[in-house]
């Protein structure tokens, strides 16, 4: 709460020094009072209508690194279908697998297929997901970001009814909510998916509750009017 009232303030601050400049305030002038009201009100009107507009939008900054990067694809990958299925196969299966092997009293130290151990069969299986795969996708985000230097600027995101503007340096884009299928929250971010697979991040540390639901408003008033 602090911070954002923090933000306004300073936002206001720029407004008003820039609407000072542009009309020239350190000339002394004398206006009557109605002359006053004809000046004033017309200028004042872009720099009520921005300030209405920094009030009604969540701005939020920082800085990636490929920690934020590799932790991001992960549970972006976990929130999708691909992944119930994934895991579904390579540690449901082998779980039904165990408990028919122990209901049947059978050990683990027979072949299977005739040339592999039950016992590392099993490991395989369990391991391809929890180990394997992960260690192979972290080499490839590391080269794909090490050689991707948008990826490792500043991510500025300006946030509102309309939708967000994700830009820094180098790169600039802007989504409508139409665009944003579904707002998700995993452990470390709030997830906005642009695809069933492939989704924009915000640490969840930076996002108050207040402003995620606000969040979720802004997205549920665009379903609503279409």
């Amino acid at each position: 709460m602090c911070s954002s009232l923090l933000s306004l303030i300073q936002k206001v601050s720029r407004l008003v020094c820039e609407f000072a400049k542009h009309n020239n305030f350190s000339q002394p002038r004398s206006y009557g009072t109605g002359s006053l009201l004809r000046h004033f009100v017309p200028t004042l009107q872009p720099l009520l209508k921005a300030l209405i507009l920094s009030m009604d939008m969540i701005t939020k900054s920082f800085q990636n690194n490929f920690q934020n990067q590799f932790k991001a694809s992960r549970q972006i990958f976990h929130k999708t279908t691909g992944a119930k299925l994934f895991y579904g196969f390579f540690i449901g299966l082998p779980l039904i697998f165990i408990i028919l092997k122990v209901y049947a009293g059978e050990g683990f130290t027979q072949l299977e297929f005739g040339f592999i151990p039950t016992w590392l069969l099993l490991f395989l299986l369990f391991g391809y997901p929890l180990v394997f795969t992960p260690v192979i996708q972290y080499f490839q985000l590391r080269k794909a970001f090490n050689s991707n230097p948008s990826a490792q600027e500043k991510q500025h995101y300006e946030i509102s009814e309309k939708g967000v503007k994700i830009f820094g340096e180098g790169f600039s884009v802007e989504l409508g909510w139409e665009n944003i299928p579904r707002i998700e929250l995993s452990k470390d971010f709030v997830l906005l998916f642009i695809s069933k697979n492939c989704a924009y991040y915000l640490p969840k540390q930076f996002i108050s509750s207040d402003e995620y639901k606000q969040l979720l408003a802004w997205k549920k008033l665009t379903n609503g009017s279409n």
